[in-house]
């Protein structure tokens, strides 16, 4: 159950990311190679990782919604050939970063920390679903 909704999550950034502008874009996908980053920079230290996160997603939480709520907007008005194009130009940027978030999800210690399902539910709460 816990997988799905990061999953689900990872798929709503991912969604989010390919489209709008490129100023927001670029925003956006800054802040998923941030949330790689913490939840792979002390992958043996759950409580670090979700403190860490916590602090993230509290510092930008406004940003971070208001970016997924304009790029959600602009993608539900994109055509089939718009969609496709913006995933042509942005999917290779995002695969390291969306790669890093895949393996912590399979990561057990942080799966099952209290601390990292609270940040990620937090980050899933500020995202248009």
């Amino acid at each position: 159950m816990k997988r799905v909704s990061w999953i689900s999550l990872i798929t709503l950034l991912l969604v989010i990311v390919l489209a709008g502008c490129s100023s927001q874009e670029e925003k956006m996908i800054n802040h998923i190679d941030n949330i790689a980053k913490i939840l792979t920079s002390n992958k043996d230290n759950p409580d670090k990782v979700g403190d860490e996160l916590q602090q993230y997603v509290n510092e930008n939480k406004d940003e971070i919604k208001q970016l997924g709520e304009d790029l959600d907007k602009k993608t539900k008005k994109m055509s089939k050939e718009e969609k496709k194009k913006y995933d042509e130009k942005w999917q290779p940027r995002l695969e390291k970063p969306m790669k890093k978030i895949l393996e912590a999800a399979t990561n057990q210690k942080l799966m099952t920390n209290p601390k990292v399902q609270q940040a990620m539910k937090d980050l899933g709460n500020i995202l248009p679903l």
